[in-house]
């Protein structure tokens, strides 16, 4: 028979790429790890992680193991959110995961807030560039921005977002506006290779006139936005943004809104998370304290 202990372990094992990672976690040796993990194979008599593989792979008894012990560790969190909640504290550990810009923007403060008011919180704050690809063992809430394919998991949509076709007064100056989508292939545009997508083709959509897909050059390409963003500053470039991504510039003029008419899809900003993280009370807590943060709206132009 496992104990909580043994489920705890091995929640942390399957949230790791490697037993490295898990050992750093975990704070023990790489060599501790794997005799600790043998032990409980034992203990099992079944086969937890597939070792033939570069990265940390869970068989199909580890996944039941993960996602038995998972809804085992968040009834017990439960508990001791409903004893807290009796001595009107939130406490226990928060794991949040987000994109990098926005989560250094937006969700980090946001946690640091929390933290002040809920000195008995602990919080991990883990940013990658694609962290919907992240197992969902690997955190409570995350943040997507963005289009986002049916994950079965709840969903809170947190806040509007834009994305919007612009460049610097440098590059209208010289090679001149747009005055349509289909214009677009002829200039040089920044393409992105965002979230595992492939974002050479813009669709964009007019009230009147409809949806219009187009096909870009590839001049300029890369895969972080920030280097777009950089590149559209120095005008060597168009690029389609997040509004909360360039909402400053456009205000402050170093970037000017193309096509205004024609809106490309938005990426609002949502929460995910599942059933049982969604109703503990740090989570909650979390939830509102972005809401109030992102109300209203603060990269609006």
């Amino acid at each position: 028979m496992i104990s909580s202990t043994d489920v705890e372990f091995f929640l942390a094992l399957s949230r790791s790429m490697s037993l490295a990672a898990a050992a750093r976690e975990l704070g023990i040796t790489p060599s501790a790890v794997t005799q600790r993990l043998k032990a409980l194979e034992r203990k099992l008599a079944v086969q937890l992680v597939d070792r033939s593989t570069r990265h940390l792979q869970l068989t199909t008894e580890g996944d039941l193991l993960a996602s038995q012990g998972a809804l085992i560790q968040a009834s017990l969190e439960e508990v001791s959110d409903a004893l807290s909640g009796r001595r009107d504290q939130v406490s226990g550990h928060l794991r949040v995961a987000a994109p990098f810009g926005f989560g250094r923007r937006y969700v980090a403060p946001v946690m640091a807030s929390l933290r002040k008011s809920h000195p008995s919180l602990t919080m991990t704050l883990s940013l990658f560039d694609d962290p919907v690809s992240m197992r969902s063992q690997a955190w409570d809430v995350l943040i997507h921005v963005g289009e986002l394919y049916d994950s079965g998991l709840t969903r809170k949509r947190l806040a509007p977002n834009r994305r919007i076709v612009c460049a610097a007064p440098a590059y209208i100056e010289r090679y001149g506006t747009p005055q349509s989508p289909a214009a677009l292939s002829q200039h040089v545009c920044a393409v992105i290779q965002e979230n595992g997508r492939d974002a050479s083709r813009w669709e964009l959509t007019h009230p009147r006139d409809g949806r219009v897909a187009v096909t870009l050059s590839r001049t300029l390409e890369s895969n972080d936005g920030e280097v777009a963003k950089y590149w559209g500053l120095e005008g060597a470039c168009i690029i389609l943004r997040s509004e909360w991504n360039v909402a400053e510039e456009l205000r402050e003029g170093k970037l000017v809104e193309l096509l205004p008419e024609w809106r490309a899809p938005d990426a609002d900003v949502v929460a995910l998370m599942s059933n049982r993280t969604g109703r503990v009370a740090r989570t909650v807590c979390f939830l509102q304290t972005m809401e109030t943060a992102l109300s209203p709206v603060p990269w609006h132009f």
